[in-house]
Order: C-alpha cells, then sequence, then structure tokens
C-alpha cells in the first residue's frame, strides 16, 4: 500500500450504497432520513466531482499519481472525525473510484443497486438535469465514465450504447470488489419498488441489514407513490420504442451482466 495514504478507513462507521445512480438511490435516503435519524447520510460528498475528474484523467493515461485517491481518502477520514456515528454514503457516478478505495477500507459494507439497462438509460438519458449535463459532458475533458475496451471508439457511439457501456462498467467495477467486502448485498430497484409489499419489505430490511443491522426491522416499508427525482421523456424514447438494431447492440454489451442480476434480455 501506498504509505502517502492515510490509515484504513473504519468500514464499521464508513458504509457505502454503490450504483449507477436512477436505482432508486434518493428513495433510499429519504427513507433513512426518517426511520434511522441516528445515521449520518452523506450523498455524493464533496471532494466528489474533482476527485473523479482527476481519476478519469488518471484513467486516460495521465500522470496525476493517485491524486484522486488521497484526495478522496482524505475527505473520508475528515468526515468521520466529524461525526461520531456511523455514516452512509451514497455514490453513483463516483462508484469506480469507490470501488478502488475499498482497498483501503477495513471491513467494507456495501449495498449495491442496480436496475434493468433498458429502463436506467431511459432514466439516466431523460434525468432533469440531462440538458446542462449533455453540453458539460460534450465540452469538458474527463467527465464520463468510459469503459476502457471502447474508449477508442466513444465517440462514434450511439448515445444509449454509450450509456449501456457506462452501465456495464460500473456494475462490473463493484461485483469486482464484492470479494473484499466484509458484507455485501445486491438489489434490484424493480424489487424496492414492486407493487407487492412483502417484496419491497424484504428488500429494505436486506439493505439495513447492512446499513444498520441494530435496527433493521422486517416491518419497514417505503410509499411506492412517492416518486423522488422524476425522470420524463424528452431525450430517450421508452425501450420499447427502440429499433432492433439498438435492443440488439445494448444487449450484447450488458448482456453478460444481465445473466448474472436475473434480467431477462427482452423484458424489464
Amino acid at each position: 500500500m501506498n504509505t502517502d495514504h492515510p490509515p484504513l478507513i473504519d468500514g464499521e462507521r464508513l458504509r457505502f450504497v454503490l450504483s449507477t445512480g436512477r436505482t432508486g438511490t434518493t428513495q433510499l435516503r429519504e427513507f433513512l432520513r426518517k426511520n434511522q435519524a441516528h445515521l449520518g447520510i452523506a450523498f455524493e460528498p464533496p471532494p466528489s466531482r474533482p476527485a473523479y475528474i482527476l481519476w478519469n484523467a488518471e484513467c486516460a493515461g495521465y500522470p496525476f499519481r493517485g491524486m484522486a485517491l488521497k484526495l478522496l481518502l482524505r475527505s473520508k477520514h475528515k468526515m468521520l472525525a466529524m461525526n461520531s456515528g456511523c455514516t452512509v454514503e451514497f455514490d453513483s457516478y463516483l462508484s469506480p473510484l469507490i470501488c478502488v478505495m475499498l482497498d483501503h477500507v477495513d471491513k467494507a459494507h456495501v449495498v449495491h443497486m442496480v436496475r434493468h439497462p433498458y429502463t436506467w438509460i431511459e432514466s439516466i438519458g431523460n434525468f432533469k438535469a440531462a440538458s446542462w449535463r449533455k453540453h458539460v459532458v460534450g465540452h469538458a475533458p474527463f467527465t464520463e465514465i468510459i469503459h476502457p475496451h471502447i474508449r477508442d471508439q466513444w465517440r462514434s457511439l450511439d448515445r444509449h450504447e454509450q450509456l449501456a457501456w457506462s452501465w456495464r462498467h460500473v456494475n462490473e467495477q463493484i461485483i469486482q470488489r464484492r470479494g473484499q467486502c466484509r458484507q455485501y448485498v445486491r438489489v434490484k430497484f424493480e424489487d424496492f419498488v414492486c407493487d407487492s409489499a412483502g417484496t419491497r419489505k424484504t428488500t429494505i430490511n436486506s439493505m439495513l441489514e447492512i446499513l444498520d443491522p441494530e435496527h433493521a426491522n422486517p416491518d419497514y416499508d417505503i410509499d411506492v407513490h412517492e416518486k423522488l427525482n422524476r425522470s420524463e421523456t424528452r431525450h430517450i424514447e421508452p425501450w420499447q420504442n427502440w429499433p432492433e438494431r439498438l435492443l440488439h447492440s445494448v444487449n450484447r454489451i450488458c448482456e453478460p451482466l444481465m445473466n448474472e442480476f436475473g434480467y431477462d434480455n427482452h423484458r424489464p
């Protein structure tokens, strides 16, 4: 381990919710705030954005020598020093860098939230911040998660295909690190917000067993009708309207993980 890095982070005091985003993380955050008020909640805390850009630049070959990781580790130690209890940190676009950081976490606890790539591509592509973000991403360097297998062809891809590769890359990074976690659970967005109260409660309790085991409760539920952080169809059509060529391309990119996550290749 690089001796320039701070000591190991206490994984009992800092627990992680990792995902691609648009997987129910806002709903889970608000649930924890209402029902587990003793927990600290950190939702993509600073310096997430500069660390993310630095790390992307390093992945592209620029000699930043682990600056992003060092910046992130120092911020986590500072955050824990200010809070004597347990903090749950939510990271979406930063998840691949957090996965690297797990090498420096003692007894990591991770909730991995996933979503079918078809509906995820719809949701992330139509998210309310998509317009300005698209402009920033299109003009600022190192602002996108690019799978190393496709880096040279990135600009030639359809936007759906770019998002499919991002979905795959983030989820690959998380599952590759699950073996080094003291506790890891993967949950589906579709189970978290489904119509079955029993399935929702089981899903919530499985996450609480990782994030706050002393206060897990099999009767906890969410208001499934309370839609937070909605996205509306503006830029990307519903997946049912995608041409066959596009569906085939997204399947080809995402199929290995879709199979592992138990997702049907043709229907969310």
